[in-house]
């Protein structure tokens, strides 16, 4: 039996945002929490059951330190993050925005300490001893020295017979549609699970279709077992190891939107919980719960408990707790 179920590997940031719609510039304080979509998912599977860690690096200051403890008090492993007395702890701003003004985000990462991990500091016997090990374009865009902890982190993990899930998460502030395209066509090949919306698929590959038909093409260009893609508010789709399809309807799960940063992680986190408590088909059904929930929760972390979800899963959700 493995020590743990999922081990993620990514960058965390400090996360500030504004009081309800205001502008960064006539803001006069921000909140103040932490974000990150392999830590997000990190943190939601383990409050969902699993036992899961997390691998980045972090510069040893208030910053770096505020990021760890954060994710190991939701119960993730953070024993193998790296700690460096150089470099710094990257931060975004979001500006909430209110219809027609959109939501913008403004990300000052460069030059991170997490922008500067390399495969050397990594103890890949960490990787080999999860079920899974998942990370994403994100971390892939970061750096040549990140992208090459991704293509060592494949290796090691299936030398470790671990299964390799991988989430596109296109990020056009990070890098351009061809540096993505050209990158992730020689990381996707060595993957037992790809994930992605629909709309990453269609920009950064150029592919048509929709649902099931473009779920079929990725399969058929990157030979994964495993597909998932979300479809956005029309569900999401996908094909098992064995080669069979699945396919869920979110009208089920009707939601009232609070935040919708880190719904896609949320998403994420709970497929990968049923995926490897039952199969497919659970993780879709666990996977929407988990999602329709995060809609709720102000913030980018996932805050939910293994029963919410699943009696959101069975319908129960909403009304008073007394």
């Amino acid at each position: 039996m493995k020590n743990f179920d999922l081990i993620t590997l990514g960058e965390t940031l400090i996360r500030h945002y504004t009081r309800g719609q205001q502008r960064l510039e006539q803001s006069a304080d921000l909140g103040f929490g932490i974000a990150g979509a392999e830590s997000n998912v990190a943190i939601a599977a383990s409050r969902l059951g699993l036992r899961c860690g997390w691998i980045s690096k972090l510069a040893r200051n208030p910053l770096g330190e505020k990021i760890e403890r954060e994710i190991r008090v939701h119960g993730v492993d953070t024993s193998h993050v790296v700690w460096t007395d150089q470099g710094r702890v990257g931060t975004f701003y979001i500006e909430f925005g209110s219809p027609p003004r959109a939501t913008h985000v403004l990300y000052d990462r460069a030059n991170s300490a997490a922008s500067t991990l390399r495969p050397e500091e990594v103890d890949w016997n960490y990787v080999r001893a999860a079920s899974w090990f998942h990370t994403t374009g994100i971390t892939c865009a970061l750096s040549r020295s990140c992208l090459a902890t991704v293509l060592r982190g494949i290796e090691e993990a299936h030398r470790g017979k671990t299964l390799v899930s991988f989430e596109i998460n296109y990020r056009e502030k990070l890098w351009t549609l061809a540096q993505c395209r050209s990158t992730l066509l020689k990381v996707i090949p060595g993957v037992d699970l790809i994930i992605s919306s629909a709309e990453d698929v269609k920009r950064v590959f150029g592919m048509k279709g929709e649902g099931l038909v473009l779920a079929e093409r990725v399969r058929r260009k990157f030979g994964a077992r495993r597909i998932l893609i979300t479809c956005g508010s029309q569900g999401a789709v996908g094909f098992d190891h064995e080669g069979s399809h699945h396919e869920l309807s979110f009208e089920r799960f009707p939601i009232s939107v609070v935040d919708r940063i880190g719904a896609g992680d949320a998403f994420t986190a709970g497929f990968l919980a049923g995926l490897i408590e039952k199969d497919f088909a659970t993780g879709l059904l666990h996977g929407a719960a988990t999602c329709a929930l995060k809609y709720s929760i102000p913030g980018d972390l996932a805050l939910i408990n293994r029963t919410e979800m699943l009696e959101v899963a069975a319908g129960n959700g909403g009304g008073v707790r007394r």
